[in-house]
């Protein structure tokens, strides 16, 4: 039986602020942001919300996995460009953002599917266990 892959990122920091790339937290962005006081720079702070949401949806998988004792690997994209390219294949999405599920070469589906199948209590069909 295969196993299920968890595709994530473990940089949802990272952005383009000048020259300069840095991950930082969530505080220290808004400061830099504040300093800058430019509205060109106010789309920033719309990501720095989704990258807020990306960490809470990584988190909530991941807790939902351990809680109920389901194998899982984790699979970096942002460590590796070609296991992005990979989920994106599986996802048939060249777009696809983390986090996304899948079992082997069968794409299970993205956060709101597994947030449903969890609320349906049909995870381990959701995941292709069952």
């Amino acid at each position: 039986m295969a196993k299920v892959q968890y595709y994530y990122s473990s940089i949802t920091g990272l952005h383009d602020y000048g020259n300069a790339k840095l991950t930082m937290g969530l505080q220290a962005k808004k400061n830099i942001l504040r300093q800058w006081n430019t509205t060109q720079h106010l789309s920033s702070l719309d990501n720095l919300s989704d990258e807020l949401q990306m960490k809470k949806k990584q988190q909530k998988i991941e807790m939902i996995l351990d809680g109920k004792k389901i194998a899982y690997e984790k699979v970096d994209i942002a460590a590796d460009e070609e296991s992005k390219k990979r989920m994106r294949e599986l996802c048939g999405d060249p777009k696809a953002l983390p986090p996304q599920l899948c079992n082997g070469d069968e794409y299970c589906g993205g956060y709101d599917a597994f947030e449903v199948a969890v609320e349906d209590e049909e995870l381990e069909k959701f995941l292709k266990l069952a």
